[in-house]
């Protein structure tokens, strides 16, 4: 069958296939007997008589599976796309619909005509019952479906081709024969033959036989021989020249005198090549286990934190005592135990990858609280990919909970792994603040993060980042990471210089911060929450930072300043007074979102408007957006955040999509310990840096909230807020309506069906917003409930709205 004659059946099939199926559907039992003008089918009478046989004298409704079959292969023939596939479904659907026609005739028969069940599903279930009975009928039904489920999820069950094989009894018959003959397959796919006869009496040295030799001529000229070294065991021999031995001999290897091998030319090599793999030789041929320089752990210079807080308190203010916080002391192991363990875990790492047929050579160790970064030279000829490809092959060699692969390390000319250690270490707030280096550097948003793999304290400014977003599965480290934010804090900054915000949709996280609202806390006229907890509220003080970023814009713009930095500076030169500006210090804010896919998912575009404004524009003016979220997805971090925070900490996640949906494509969060094991990323880094973040218990977070809430009230700093802002959406009017419940019923009047999404969509608010004007106008009468219990529909018109004045 040609292309277009296979087309043109095609179509036909596909005419005829639809035009049954309209036929069926179009159904009437009455018009049958009936006057062709008042036939009711859709097919006149030919549909009707196709209708009325198909569904008495077939398998009943079931019989529509019949033309769907028909359509669906007249489109896969048209496109020659016909598969033993289709045929399979196409079986399977049809022992289904005989099977519902089964039921149908035992339930229904005898109460309901033919045309339910058919005549073939009523005689079927009438002969069963005859012979076997009501049981016997329905265990036969039951079967029947089960073998057709069974099927369905495995259309290759009843395929028996190649199970057995009955040609192969003749390879199982004995011969007596006299000689033996052996086969050899050599690469080419010959087979050679050998007949031998064995001595009767094995000689107990092996005795020199003459035989002849005779050389089956090949195609090709035979090219000269080459000794070679011998192969290793695990690699397969040289296939066999084609030899008959035609006299009793015994076999033994014969080498002969090769033959002049043709010298190569010397090929040129790059010098610093062969140095290269020189020196790696040189590398194991020592026991190179015993040269490996390891560093030792960084020891940060120890300061008194109190002596700077304490020159800095004042009357009104005293700064909280670094005894607030408690110790953790680290364990203690010996030099040479830590340096056995890690010559014995690099011996094993090195075995590993030979094991795979990768040559490495471990240079150096950093030994951390939590993991042991080891610097490893690959040998001439490795690649990168292979060594990757290999890590979880490795984190069972090495009986390790992940292995993180940095390929190549920034800067050098080797690969680093970092290995979970046995005993992991504690790292303690206490211990990172009271440094030289975080004394000598304190600032109001600066972060005392933790510790590097080489146990160095890390820290970081919140004012250079400019915004931070953490992510990050539950249970991870994320709520203490946003504890040690906060307590870094409140730890350097006087209330007159930091003000905060704090968001916490789930209500538990940051309720321990309420007792310092007369210090910190930023709070907004008319809201009776310290700690935002309710969606409705975080729209609103996230629309008030907008307002007030927009206010410091025009100061800083009228006063001729680039930053906060420099506004602070002309004011206390007076230069501020000149300008006819009230002296008014401007403070830091630092909105904190705990829970960002819980707003997300209730305000939407209220949400991430607000937060994308902010982060694009409010870095001058010193307002600084930190958000967490436990939930890294597309439609949580969008493009737009993710594009204005480049500054990033991932804890462990789950997979590594959601690894490279935070860290881009670097990823690796997914590889990560857990309990405070994370990832720091910023813009200008090459790849992220593995921090163990700092602990601090509830305790502690309670005696330093304890503490400042005992110095007394400070001004209080209020977010600017306008009555037409809250009017737009964010509070209820004086009789109890939502704003827009006037937009809402216009809406609506002009529609044929109505749902949230569609007053979610049109209005552009958020779902909770729209469920709950839909609720309101149900109240009111607006709209109501269609027949089916489900769908909505209005039950006003326009003309009705202009006569209520709406």
């Amino acid at each position: 069958m040609t292309s277009k004659q296979r087309k043109i059946f095609s179509i036909l099939l596909l005419a005829i296939g639809i035009f049954v199926f309209i036929s069926l559907i179009t159904h009437n039992e009455t018009d049958i007997g009936t006057i062709d003008e008042q036939i009711q089918n859709f097919g006149g009478k030919v549909g009707s008589l196709i209708s009325y046989y198909s569904y008495n004298f077939t398998i009943g409704y079931p019989v529509l599976v019949l033309p769907l079959l028909m359509i669906a292969f007249g489109v896969l023939f048209f496109a020659a796309k016909i598969t033993e596939r289709f045929w399979s479904v196409a079986s399977q659907v049809l022992v289904f619909a005989l099977v519902v026609s089964m039921v149908l005739a035992f339930v229904l028969a005898p109460a309901y005509q033919d045309e339910v069940h058919g005549i073939l599903g009523h005689f079927l279930v009438d002969f069963t019952k005859a012979h076997l009975g009501g049981a016997g009928t329905i265990i036969i039904i039951v079967t029947l479906g089960l073998t057709n489920t069974i099927w369905a999820f495995d259309p290759k069950i009843f395929n028996f081709e190649g199970d057995f094989d009955f040609s192969r009894f003749k390879n199982w018959l004995p011969k007596f024969e006299k000689k033996q003959s052996y086969k050899v397959e050599e690469e080419a796919g010959k087979l050679e033959e050998f007949e031998i006869t064995k001595p009767k009496k094995e000689p107990e040295q092996p005795k020199k036989h003459n035989f002849e030799r005779v050389i089956v001529p090949e195609e090709k000229p035979i090219k000269p021989k080459v000794i070679e070294e011998p192969l290793p065991k695990t690699e397969r021999p040289k296939p066999l020249q084609k030899f008959v031995y035609e006299k009793q001999v015994e076999l033994q290897p014969k080498f002969e005198k090769p033959e002049e091998t043709p010298v190569l030319p010397k090929q040129p090599v790059v010098q610093e090549t062969e140095e290269f793999e020189e020196n790696f030789e040189e590398d194991f041929a020592k026991d190179e286990f015993d040269q490996i320089a390891i560093k030792e752990e960084f020891e940060e210079e120890e300061a008194n934190f109190d002596e700077l807080t304490a020159q800095e308190s004042t009357r009104e203010y005293e700064f909280p005592s670094i005894e607030l916080l408690d110790s953790i002391p680290e364990p203690k192991i010996s030099d040479e135990d830590r340096e056995e363990e890690i010559r014995k875990r690099a011996k094993t790492l090195v075995n590993c990858l030979e094991t795979f047929g990768v040559k490495v050579s471990v240079t150096q160790a950093h030994p951390g609280p939590v993991i042991t970064l080891f610097e490893v030279r690959p040998a001439p000829g490795v690649k990168i990919q292979k060594v990757l490809s290999l890590q979880d092959d490795l984190a069972l060699a090495m009986e390790a909970r992940g292995i993180r692969i940095i390929a190549p390390i920034p800067g050098k000319s080797a690969m680093g792994i970092e290995i979970p250690n046995i005993d992991r270490s504690i790292v303690s707030l206490k211990a990172t603040m009271n440094t030289k280096k975080f004394k000598d550097n304190l600032s109001n948003l600066r972060i005392a993060f933790g510790k590097t793999i080489a146990g160095e304290a890390f820290f970081a400014d919140v004012t250079q980042m400019p915004h931070l977003l953490i992510a990050g599965a539950t249970g991870t480290g994320k709520s203490v990471c946003m504890n040690i934010i906060l307590t870094s804090i409140l730890y350097q900054s006087h209330p007159d210089d930091v003000k905060l915000v704090l968001i916490d949709p789930k209500k538990v996280e940051f309720s321990i911060y309420k007792p310092i609202k007369h210090q910190f806390l930023a709070s907004v006229q008319g809201l009776n929450e310290d700690v935002i907890t309710k969606p409705e509220n975080a729209i609103l003080i996230l629309n008030c930072a907008v307002l007030e970023m927009e206010r410091r814009y025009e100061i800083l713009s009228k006063v001729g300043a680039r930053n906060l930095t420099d506004y602070n500076v002309r004011l206390q030169n007076g230069q501020v007074k000149k300008h006819g500006l009230p002296e008014e210090k401007l403070p830091y804010l630092v909105v904190i979102i705990d829970e960002l896919a819980d707003l997300m998912m209730t305000g939407g575009k209220e949400v991430e408007e607000p937060i994308i404004r902010l982060a694009q524009m409010a870095r001058a003016v010193g307002i600084h957006l930190i958000i967490a979220t436990q939930r890294p997805s597309v439609n949580v971090i969008t493009g737009l955040i993710k594009a204005n925070f480049p500054t990033r900490i991932a804890f462990r996640v789950a997979s590594r999509i959601d690894a490279r949906t935070i860290m881009d494509v670097q990823g690796g969060a997914e590889m990560l310990l857990g309990k405070g094991d994370m990832l720091f990323s910023k813009a200008e880094w090459p790849k992220p840096e593995r921090i163990q973040c700092a602990y601090v218990s509830t305790e502690e977070v309670e005696r330093l909230v304890s503490h400042i809430s005992n110095q007394g009230k400070f001004k209080p700093f209020v977010l600017p807020s306008s009555k037409e802002k809250s009017d737009e959406g964010f509070t209820i009017t004086k009789d109890g309506k939502d704003p827009l419940y006037k937009d809402a019923c216009w809406t609506v009047a002009g529609e044929e069906k109505i749902s949230i999404s569609m007053i979610q969509r049109k209005l552009k608010i958020g779902f909770n917003r729209a469920a709950n004007l839909v609720d309101e106008l149900e109240k009111d009468g607006i709209i109501g409930t269609a027949t089916d219990g489900k769908t909505k529909i209005p039950l006003i018109s326009v003309n009705d709205l202009n006569n209520l004045s709406l």
